[in-house]
């Protein structure tokens, strides 16, 4: 969170790849990537971040704003 805090967003999204890979049930780092990569531009990929966030944990709080996010996008 500190790399996407101080907006150096490439070591964020190295770090956040990193942690979906070795604990991938965690639903934060799901949500700070599609963050990211909204900020960005990147909205394909925010969106496959968003989905992610909202497969991981649909009732929770997390995942509804990630749900709520990715409809904002627009992207199928």
């Amino acid at each position: 969170r500190l790399y996407k805090d101080t907006r150096r967003l490439d070591l964020a999204v190295r770090s956040l790849d990193r942690a979906t890979s070795k604990c991938p049930e965690f639903i934060e780092p799901f949500f700070h990537l599609g963050e990211i990569y909204q900020w960005s531009t990147d909205h394909e990929l925010a969106n496959k971040s968003y989905d992610k966030c909202y497969e991981k944990g649909p009732e929770t709080p997390l995942g509804q704003e990630c749900l709520r996010r990715k409809s904002l996008l627009g992207v199928e």
